[in-house]
């Protein structure tokens, strides 16, 4: 029947299309056209990696995020937009520096400011980590306390 065969194909189209998003995804495509599309400011192409399973925390070879980029050249929907799509403002570059570091424009600042004290990623990791941390001279000063 030819309703069926065009079904039929139309299904095996399908696949082959869903087979490519899943060989792209993995083979870190879109996680580059998303950084590309983040340094060249086309929101546009930012959405559709987004879309299509970029992450927005990928990184560059100088360890620079989707976010490093778009804070530095001042694309304020471009962060508000990976923000918003999980993007990790506290992610440090190569040389140690945030986002919130290269930022100048205000609005971006301050969208930055907002998401890092709204977010959980690192801030309490670190201050868990320096209550954790006993210096052996106090546990010296304790124990001779308690004798």
């Amino acid at each position: 029947m030819p309703g069926e065969s065009q079904s039929i194909a139309q299904g095996g189209v399908q696949k082959m299309v869903g087979f490519w998003d899943w060989f792209l995804k993995r083979a870190g495509y879109w996680d580059n056209k998303l950084l590309e599309a983040a340094k060249n400011g086309d929101l546009i192409k930012v959405q559709t990696a987004l879309e299509k399973g970029a992450n927005p925390n990928t990184k560059d070879e100088y360890g620079w995020t989707p976010l490093h980029w778009a804070a530095f050249w001042g694309r304020v929907k471009i962060v508000k937009l990976l923000l918003e799509c999980g993007a990790d403002p506290w992610i440090a570059d190569n040389g140690g520096h945030i986002p919130l570091d290269y930022a100048k424009d205000s609005a971006i600042r301050s969208l930055l400011e907002s998401a890092l004290r709204n977010s959980y990623s690192e801030v309490p990791r670190m201050q868990v980590n320096e209550a954790a941390r006993v210096d052996n001279g106090d546990i010296e000063r304790k124990s001779n306390e308690n004798e």
